[in-house]
């Protein structure tokens, strides 16, 4: 986000919910910090599925069985290049 008379950027964040193909619907938010208050607020009355990264937020929602949480698993495939790279490291000596 560029600040308004500072000649600089500063980090923001835009926050989208997503309803189900039943119930389409797009609701944008804005902040200026990544608080979990932030997730709180959003999710307060929500009650469902919730697909999302693995923000410490979203951990908490989860634990207080708020919603049923979905993480992401899109970055996994990573561990498996790292356990493959550690694999191979060790069979050629390195």
């Amino acid at each position: 986000m560029q600040s308004k008379g500072k000649g600089s950027t500063v980090q923001a964040y835009m926050w989208v919910l997503c309803g189900a193909a039943s119930a389409p619907y797009r609701v944008y938010r804005f902040f200026t910090n990544r608080k979990h208050e932030n997730a709180d607020e959003l999710l307060k009355d929500y009650r469902g599925i919730l697909h999302s990264d693995k923000y410490g937020a979203y951990v908490k929602l989860a634990e207080r069985k708020q919603v049923i949480w979905c993480p992401c698993t899109a970055h996994i495939r990573r561990m498996f290049y790292e356990a493959e790279a550690a694999m191979h490291s060790l069979e050629l000596g390195f």
